[in-house]
């Protein structure tokens, strides 16, 4: 279970819509892949209403440029008054240099579009994802989650699931008409992997289980109140128990830092919050040249340390009493910054974490600007925090090993440059402090 799920600025993504008719004209290799997108989609009665272009660097730092194209059913011009698409748009994106499609989503589950039928259930779907992706089942994906007319895929090498993930979801309509198709994260090829016999065992990572069991406040929004309640924070732990991944939900390359911050004196220095552009748009020439993503260049021993002095210079001028008090976890780069991960020392026992995130100019080392999750989390302080911690985190621990998930998978390292093998050590239940009832997490 992943205790850190607040508010990041990675999970922003701004598309800017452009009129296709008031823009200039386009290349004959874009026009070509909306005319493809179009014939493949069933999409002839269709009118485009507009298209982007994107660039994205995936956690695997690959440079992929994608073409978005929204396009209007029969007798639809405009959006809807508060400016959403209308049911039945077709939403479609594909990787301009490999023409492989990322999605195809008919808004409201209604498609107007000929055909892209697929009968037959999990057999005929998942030959069908074969033949779309060109990935094979069972040696880069597997079932996830299978529903009337819905089915969920996610990545693995040769059976064993992957770190990143990779996520794939098909949805049909009553008569079998695709609704809905989306591809993202990775998918590994085997060269990608170190090959291994899985040799890890529960036993032998002890100190990890009593580690990673812990207590927390949990926040019951029906009832106003916070649950305290112990529970595991998942983890990755190498095949030779050598190293141990955490839970990320960095979607990038991303350097581990660790270190507890200090300072000897306050810093008057005068942070300028610069209003940054969010966007992952870009233009035509930029993407048909292939250009390596300027988020995709390494961060050298010099990048680091100038990023550790630029987040000791704002929590100096900010928090100027608390040194020896922030540790800097985490930097990595995206959308053109370099961003710094900033926690509290001192542990918080509320499942949202609090962190400082700080956005850093690439060139300059100066701050751009910075977000204190902390405001975001002051929605829950008026909640009634009674509940007694009667049952302690020993009994606790004994209450959970039961309930332990240890499995094999695939993780991505960063310095290696390939998956190594993991042990994923998880559970999906907690205990209640008050009491010690067993719950299922997804009950709290």
């Amino acid at each position: 279970m992943n205790v850190n799920n607040c508010a990041n600025f990675n999970a922003i993504k701004t598309l800017v819509n452009i009129d296709l008719y008031g823009s200039e004209e386009m290349d004959n290799r874009i026009q070509n892949l909306i005319t493809y997108s179009q014939n493949k989609w069933g999409l002839g009665n269709y009118q485009l209403h507009h298209y982007t272009i994107n660039q994205e660097l995936t956690r695997l730092n690959e440079t992929i440029y994608t073409l978005c194209t929204e396009w209007f059913p029969p007798g639809i011009e405009t959006v809807d008054e508060d400016g959403s698409n209308p049911e039945g748009t077709a939403m479609i994106e594909v990787e301009i240099h490999s023409r492989m499609f990322r999605s195809a989503i008919f808004v409201g589950g209604i498609t107007h579009a000929d055909g892209m039928c697929v009968k037959g259930g999990l057999s005929a779907v998942t030959k069908w994802v074969e033949e779309e992706t060109g990935l094979t089942a069972g040696s880069h994906f597997m079932l996830l989650k299978e529903q009337a007319g819905s089915y969920s895929f996610r990545s693995c090498i040769d059976g064993v699931k992957t770190s990143p993930s990779g996520f794939i979801d098909c949805e049909f309509d009553q008569q079998n008409r695709l609704t809905s198709f989306s591809k993202h994260g990775p998918f590994p090829e085997m060269d990608k992997r170190k090959k291994e016999a899985f040799t890890l065992t529960v036993d032998r990572i002890e100190a990890h289980v009593n580690k990673q069991i812990q207590l927390y406040q949990m926040p019951n929004i029906e009832e106003e109140k916070m649950v305290a309640a112990y529970l595991m924070e998942e983890l990755y732990i190498r095949n030779d128990d050598r190293k141990t991944y955490p839970y990320s939900l960095v979607d990038r390359p991303e350097v581990w830092i660790n270190e507890v911050l200090y300072w000897d004196e306050a810093t008057k220095i005068d942070v300028k919050r610069t209003e940054l552009q969010l966007s992952r748009e870009v233009t035509e020439e930029v993407a048909l040249a292939n250009v390596s993503s300027a988020d995709a260049a390494p961060l050298l021993a010099e990048d680091v340390r100038q990023s550790i002095d630029a987040v000791k210079q704002l929590l100096s001028t900010k928090y100027s009493d608390q040194s020896g008090e922030f540790v800097l976890t985490s930097l990595f780069r995206d959308l053109g910054h370099i961003q710094a991960i900033v926690r509290p020392k001192k542990r918080n026992p509320m499942i949202l974490q609090p962190k400082l995130i700080v956005m850093i100019d690439p060139v300059h080392f100066e701050v751009e600007n910075y977000l204190d999750t902390s405001a975001m989390l002051s929605m829950y302080d008026s909640f009634a925090r009674t509940e007694a911690v009667e049952i302690p985190r020993e009994i606790a621990i004994e209450l959970l090993r039961e309930e332990i998930e240890f499995s094999p998978v695939y993780v991505y390292d960063d310095q290696e440059r390939q998956f190594v093998l993991c042990g994923q050590l998880d559970c999906q239940k907690a205990v209640l402090a008050s009491c010690g009832d067993v719950v299922q997490l997804n009950d709290l």
